[in-house]
């Protein structure tokens, strides 16, 4: 009972001292996200999701779904992927960091956008007894971004690099 009593003596004040002190006040007017809709000439970058569909350079279809974070000229972009080829079929996971990034059209529902960057991709064969491959990855992009509903964008991209070959990737994200 003394242990319980010592407990209370010393929260007790505590409990005092938060019940007199104001609640803070959440800003959220500032966001643009529940209120004016932003124009694509005023975005600085977007945070989603996208699915992957393309054909590699070993003519073996690949599928991949993961998400993208884009703050102005910088693109990173996330994914996991499965593959199949005539050597048998494999999972992959990728990251490339975009940096070259030229804006060619910028307008108020949307925008246009070619890039470029690198990054790694790790491969694990869906067959057994195979070690994973690390790869360097390479990749060109063509996107488009337009507004879909306010401060919400779909993303249109089309992709040409090593390892992935040719891909289009669709998806959608929430503009800031």
């Amino acid at each position: 009972m003394r242990g319980i009593a010592a407990v209370f003596a010393f929260v007790l004040p505590w409990v005092g001292a938060l019940a007199s002190t104001p609640s803070p006040v959440v800003v959220i007017n500032q966001t643009h996200v529940f209120h004016t809709p932003l124009g694509m000439d005023q975005v600085v970058g977007s945070l989603g999701v996208q699915g992957l569909g393309g054909l590699g350079f070993d003519l073996g279809p690949r599928f991949a779904v993961g998400g993208y974070l884009e703050y102005r000229d910088w693109r990173v972009r996330l994914s996991a992927s499965g593959a199949a080829s005539l050597s048998g079929g494999g999972v992959c996971y990728s990251g490339v960091v975009d940096w070259f990034g030229l804006p060619y059209e910028i307008r108020t529902t949307y925008r246009i956008r070619l890039g470029a960057g690198g990054g790694l991709s790790v491969c694990y064969p869906l067959a057994g007894g195979g070690a994973a491959m690390v790869q360097p990855s390479v990749e060109g992009a063509a996107n488009l971004q337009f507004r879909v509903i306010p401060n919400v964008i779909a993303d249109v991209t089309f992709t040409l690099g090593f390892p992935e070959g040719l891909g289009g990737a669709v998806g959608f994200a929430l503009a800031y």
